[in-house]
């Protein structure tokens, strides 16, 4: 059996502001920090074989921030986990996108819902899903069991669970993957099983801290 453990990256800045980050590379915030070193106390007993990370820095500093309990797991980058490039609209907000005439008429929320929609210099979500299956079919091709920590970002999760589950993209579209939050999948052979859920329990003594 494998296990698959997904990770979103701690909070950034740019999170709280509600900016789309797509490609930015933005660090995390002091709160997202914390909420890594909670991800690491909730793994540190876990026997985890390897560690995927996305390229960019929000994901890899909470993978690296889990591996330090795990020093034989090998902290893998790989570039197809990187979040969805959303273009011309990254660093703004959505107030600050209707703001501005010529971004406020991209804003076709129908067309947005399409597999093939992207913004101007962005990625659809086909183009998305096509790189983290060709992923998926690598790790499942080099692992046959163990445990696997994959940290990356909430559009890659869900294009992953589609995939790994069968799911059509309107079926998880509306679900949002919290900061720093747990979503775990078992597979024998071709079939997945779902375990855990956009999980964030670990984060408790964060918001008793507050």
């Amino acid at each position: 059996m494998l296990k698959l453990i997904f990770v979103r990256h701690g909070e950034t800045v740019w999170n709280r502001e509600e900016r789309l980050q797509g490609r930015k590379d933005v660090r995390l915030s002091v709160l997202g920090k914390k909420q890594a070193e909670l991800l690491a106390e909730r793994f540190r007993g876990e026997k985890i074989d390897v560690i995927y990370s996305s390229n960019l820095s929000r994901a890899l500093e909470t993978a690296k921030t889990i591996a330090k309990f795990h020093p034989k797991a090998p902290v893998k980058i790989k570039r197809e986990l990187s979040e969805r490039s959303h273009g011309v609209i990254e660093g703004l907000t959505l107030e600050e996108i209707k703001a501005k005439p010529k971004l406020r008429k991209l804003l076709d929320w129908e067309k947005m819902k399409s597999q093939d929609f992207k913004f101007p210099k962005g990625e659809s979500k086909a183009e998305l899903k096509e790189r983290v299956k060709n992923f998926l079919e690598d790790i499942t091709r080099s692992h046959r069991c163990g445990t696997l920590l994959v940290v990356c970002h909430g559009g890659v999760i869900r294009a992953a669970l589609e995939i790994l589950l069968r799911k059509s993209d309107t079926t998880l579209s509306d679900l949002h993957f919290k900061n720093a939050s747990v979503t775990i999948l078992t597979l024998k052979g071709k079939e997945a099983k779902l375990e855990v859920l956009n999980d964030t329990s670990h984060l408790q003594k964060e918001n008793q801290n507050r």
